[in-house]
C-alpha cells in the first residue's frame, strides 16, 4: 500500500458517491484515506445544514475544495431571473461560509418556454454576472 503523505493532492467530488453517502460518511470516508480536501455539493449541504457541516468538516479536518453550484441564472421572464440570481447569490454565500475555493457556475440551461431546433442553429441567449456584482447585490 502507498503512504498517503507520497500521493499527490487529490480532491474527491461528493457527487461520487451522493447516491450511497450522506456527508458525514464521505467526510469520514475523505479523512480515513488521507484527503485534506473535498468538493461539496449545497443540496447535500442543505440536508444537514450549514452549521452541522461547518461542525463535521471541522471534526474531520477536511476543507471546501469546490462548492457545486450557483446557478443557474437563467430564467424566463424577471419573476425567474430574480429568483434563480437570489438562489445563486445564497449559494456563494453559502461556499464563503464553508470557505470554498471556488464556486462551480452554472450559468445556463434551457428555459421552459424555449425550444432548441439544432438543425435551424437556435441557441437560447445566455446571462452572466461576475461574483463580486453578486455579493455586492446581495449585501
Amino acid at each position: 500500500m502507498v503512504e498517503t503523505s507520497q500521493l499527490p493532492e487529490f480532491v474527491f467530488n461528493e457527487a461520487t458517491v451522493r447516491e450511497r453517502w450522506g456527508l458525514e460518511p464521505f467526510l469520514k470516508g475523505c479523512a480515513a484515506r488521507g484527503l485534506s480536501r473535498a468538493s461539496l455539493w449545497g443540496d447535500e449541504i442543505d440536508k444537514v445544514g450549514l452549521e452541522e457541516a461547518r461542525r463535521i468538516l471541522a471534526r474531520t479536518g477536511i476543507s471546501t475544495f469546490g462548492f457545486n453550484r450557483a446557478g443557474p441564472l437563467l430564467g424566463a421572464g424577471a419573476a425567474a431571473r430574480t429568483e434563480c440570481l437570489d438562489r445563486a447569490r445564497r449559494a456563494v454565500d453559502m461556499a464563503a461560509e464553508l470557505a470554498a475555493d471556488h464556486v462551480l457556475v452554472f450559468s445556463g440551461g434551457l428555459m421552459e418556454a424555449v425550444a432548441i431546433s439544432p438543425a435551424r442553429g437556435h441557441k437560447p441567449k445566455t446571462h452572466s454576472a461576475s461574483f463580486s456584482t453578486m455579493r455586492a447585490r446581495s449585501e
